[in-house]
């Protein structure tokens, strides 16, 4: 798998896949995976900040639930 990764400021992704798989008939599966190490930094990176993003949404939905609910 060949993976062109392109970072902009505005965070726009492009991703161009090549995949190339060999199947056989036991379902045995044979990949040819190229990652670079840089990419899989970035994808961890996005991927914490995608944890702390989800954090601080649950805890604005919990407060906007509390006093939806105990306001009366």
């Amino acid at each position: 798998m060949d993976l062109d990764l392109d970072l902009d400021l505005d965070l726009d992704l492009d991703l161009d896949l090549d995949l190339d798989l060999d199947l056989d008939l036991d379902l045995d599966l044979d990949l040819d995976l190229d990652l670079d190490l840089d990419l899989v930094n970035i994808l961890k990176y996005f991927s914490e900040e995608l944890k702390v993003i989800s954090s601080f949404l649950d805890h604005i939905w919990s407060h906007l639930y509390f006093k939806k609910t105990f306001r009366k």
